[in-house]
C-alpha cells in the first residue's frame, strides 16, 4: 500500500528510505550527491555492516559527515530512519 512503512526486511526497509530521499532530494532541487550531513539512527547496531553496503550504493564518495546512533525508538519502529541537509540549486 502506498504510504505504508516498510517492514520485516531490514534491506527493504533500507532501500525504501534511501528511494524516497533520493525523490525528496529531486522535488527540493538537489541530488544525493548534493548531501553534506545525514544523522542516521538504526533500531539495532548489528545492522551497520548491511546499512553501510546499500548507503555507498545510493551515497556518492566524498562522503558526507555522518553521525550514527541507536535510539530507544525509530519512528513508527521502522529499523531505520535518518535525517539528511543537503545543498540545493
Amino acid at each position: 500500500m502506498k504510504g505504508e512503512p516498510v517492514t520485516g526486511s531490514f534491506e527493504k526497509a533500507t532501500r525504501q528510505m534511501m528511494e524516497n530521499t533520493k525523490k525528496i532530494l529531486r522535488a527540493g532541487g538537489s541530488s544525493m550527491d548534493r548531501i553534506i550531513r545525514v544523522d542516521v539512527y538504526l533500531q539495532d547496531l548489528d545492522d551497520l555492516d548491511e546499512f553501510n553496503s546499500i548507503y555507498r550504493e545510493y551515497v556518492p564518495e566524498p562522503f558526507p559527515a555522518r553521525s550514527l546512533s541507536q535510539p530507544a525508538r525509530t519512528p513508527m519502529d521502522l529499523p531505520c530512519a535518518m535525517v539528511v541537509t543537503a545543498l540545493a540549486d
